[in-house]
């Protein structure tokens, strides 16, 4: 069964002018609420689609588990703050998974990408993070780091979280301190006096 972007796919991701985005199989059309974030989740869902219609499985299922699928913790996890900014979590260390998920992100994002890099970046994945993002904040204390991305946010930009992921805690010297990204962010946005309850989704 072929499924993607094109002409021949049998499974695909059709959009109707003014409305949500739906999957669309030989069989019948399903709106994707909410919408996939990025190509790659895109394709990994028309993917279970096309598996579960060669199947002889109804794809309505597989896709009703798409509006409760909480995603993997920290892979680009997004928590939205209503009618301001996007706050995105993820693994991304190196260069290549950086510009794969800025890439993903400015896709998502009318504003700036503030990001909040981790600590064990290397040179070039620092590079990377300057050619694409409006404003990167490093610094070997996480929370300091965070709170200066979203201070410097605006409605329309997108604070991403990079390089920590699932981890819950932070190394200083022998010792490690509890530095989960998003006890922290929420920690944060709460002390800013409004924050959404958050929608995680994750690219799976």
């Amino acid at each position: 069964v072929a499924f993607g972007a094109g002409e021949t796919a049998e499974v695909g991701v059709v959009r109707s002018p003014g409305g949500p985005m739906s999957v669309r199989w030989p069989g019948g059309e399903f709106a994707l609420v909410p919408e996939p974030a990025g190509r790659e989740q895109s394709e990994n869902l028309l993917a279970a689609v096309a598996a579960a219609w060669a199947l002889g499985r109804d794809p309505r299922v597989v896709l009703a588990r798409w509006r409760s699928f909480a995603g993997a913790p920290g892979r680009l996890e997004r928590i939205e703050t209503v009618g301001c900014f996007s706050i995105w979590i993820d693994a991304a260390r190196s260069a290549l998974e950086l510009q794969r998920l800025l890439g993903i992100v400015r896709a998502a994002t009318p504003g700036r990408i503030l990001l909040a890099l981790g600590d064990g970046a290397d040179a070039d994945a620092a590079a990377a993070a300057r050619a694409l993002a409006g404003e990167v904040f490093t610094g070997s204390e996480r929370r300091s780091v965070l709170a200066a991305a979203l201070a410097a946010a605006r409605p329309g930009d997108a604070v991403v979280a990079a390089g920590r992921s699932h981890e819950t805690y932070e190394n200083c010297g022998d010792c490690r301190v509890p530095g989960d990204d998003r006890r922290l962010l929420r920690g944060l946005l709460a002390e800013r006096g409004g924050a959404g309850e958050g929608n995680p989704k994750s690219e799976g």
